[in-house]
């Protein structure tokens, strides 16, 4: 009967710690939902760009047809839609189904949204779970979890159908894995096996975005031996290629894209053919450190780094795994920074602003284990970190009604204008105005025109666009007088 009672109270308290764990998640897929629902439909200007060149895209896969934007590439995108959608009719043909989704394309773009909420939300669930069991501390395994919720733009960029919510899946399930290699000596006992974990991860997460390759020098600080680096850069590749596959006959284009980035100094691969602008490059870093969720959790990490040192030199007791975890966020940030510098847009580095509560946790877990080797009592260092996480938390409490009044606001603007009082008029737009028609055009533009013929057939005749960056008139059936 004793053992009962023990064993009820540990089911008890793993339990509670599992709901408290549970909350952030539950928090993510309130957030995401109501905010999609204040945004309002998907042809919306603030909306069409992605959204709709990766629906269309994903209606080519289902016909087995290369994606048309491969750009990023982000082609796990694009599957994951093809799936989604599949998934939604799972013995209808292509031309059904396409017809389908053609005739409700919002319904299906908040499917996908909704696969990759339910994947973000799972992500932050299991980073919560393993950082309780590493750090052994409900509040640095809270603090891990708050990554996706210390800025802005990160929840504001997840409410689409593009790369940004499943990277920051990806960069918990990156964490994830890195916090159980520092752990109870598991490097050195699955070293290899670490190796291909690490490389699935970032194939995938180079196949959603080019640019959030430089996160992903991480793992390299922790394998520390050329057999498993040698591991984690072959499975890297090989998973690249597996992701990206469906794109494969696309890759010359994709290429071609790639050095045209790497050598224009301005946007999208424009200006000067001298890779950086030199006259604002530096402006730029300094740009994208200035946010307090970079350079805040970037300074608490150089400063355990340099105290690491100090401590060696005297002969004192150093977390040498947790360390090279520490020096490891600390490059990977750099490079990402330097590397975005070139195109400073924030929703590029979100994923390395999701890194920020773990970098905060890890830095904090290796001084409260320096504490602990100097004999220093533990709940005082316990406290604040609570304080600290309720401080961080309770500063980002205005984050979401300012973002869902943002959203109301250019919901109002988007729909200011009824169109279809002119349904007996030329209609013509331009990049990025609020119109299904010209939704359903541009993201046709970018699928290399494979739905043009279906398209012409369902939309008005009288609705164009201008594609100003080339000069063009176009309506659903292309290119036009």
């Amino acid at each position: 009967m004793a053992g009962d009672d023990v064993k009820g109270r540990r089911f008890g308290a793993s339990f509670s710690r599992f709901a408290i764990l549970a909350l952030l998640p539950i928090c993510y897929v309130v957030a995401i939902s109501l905010l999609r629902g204040t945004a309002g439909p998907f042809w919306h200007w603030f909306s069409i760009d992605p959204n709709w060149r990766y629906l269309l895209d994903s209606l080519s896969l289902l016909d087995f047809v290369p994606p048309g934007n491969v750009d990023h590439p982000g082609t796990p995108i694009q599957w994951m839609g093809a799936l989604t959608i599949k998934a939604m009719h799972p013995f209808a043909g292509a031309t059904e189904t396409t017809d389908l989704v053609l005739a409700d394309p919002d319904h299906y773009l908040r499917a996908i949204l909704s696969v990759f909420t339910v994947f973000v939300a799972s992500a932050i669930l299991l980073a919560g779970l393993v950082a309780d069991r590493v750090f052994r501390s409900i509040s640095l395994a809270l603090l891990v979890q708050a990554g996706p919720f210390l800025s802005r733009v990160i929840i504001g960029n997840a409410i689409d159908v593009k790369p940004v919510p499943m990277l920051i899946a990806t960069v918990l399930i990156l964490l994830s894995l890195v916090m159980l290699a520092i752990s109870d000596g598991m490097m050195g006992r699955r070293r290899d096996r670490f190796a291909v974990g690490f490389g699935v991860i970032a194939g995938f997460g180079v196949a959603l975005k080019v640019t959030a390759a430089p996160i992903f020098v991480m793992p390299l600080f922790l394998l520390g031996r050329l057999r498993p680096i040698l591991i984690y850069g072959v499975v890297s590749l090989l998973a690249f290629l597996l992701f990206v596959s469906p794109m494969i006959s696309e890759m010359d284009r994709f290429f071609d894209w790639m050095l045209k980035v790497a050598m224009g100094s301005g946007a999208y691969g424009g200006g000067d053919a001298t890779i950086i602008n030199t006259d604002t490059y530096l402006a730029s870093v300094y740009k994208l450190f200035s946010r307090p969720v970079m350079w805040a959790p970037l300074a608490l990490s150089l400063g355990v780094l340099g105290w690491n040192w100090k401590r060696a030199r005297s002969g004192r007791g150093t977390s040498r795994m947790a360390v090279r975890a520490v020096a490891g966020v600390v490059v990977a940030q750099f490079v990402s920074v330097l590397i975005i510098a070139k195109h400073p847009s924030a929703h590029y580095v979100v994923p390395v602003m999701v890194f920020s509560g773990f970098s905060l946790a890890l830095a904090l877990h290796v001084i409260g284990g320096w504490r602990e080797a100097d004999g220093k009592p533990a709940k005082p260092w316990s406290i604040f970190i609570w304080v600290l996480l309720a401080v961080l938390l309770a500063s980002r409490v205005n984050s979401f009604p300012k973002l869902d009044r943002e959203l109301t606001e250019k919901r109002t603007a988007a729909e200011a204008m009824d169109s279809g009082r002119f349904d007996q008029c030329l209609r013509v737009s331009t990049l990025f105005a609020s119109s299904k028609a010209f939704a359903f055009s541009y993201g046709d533009y970018i699928a290399q025109g494979r739905f043009s013929e279906r398209l012409n057939a369902i939309l008005p005749k009288n609705d164009y666009w201008f594609v100003g960056f080339k000069n063009e008139f176009r309506n659903a059936a292309g290119e036009a007088d």
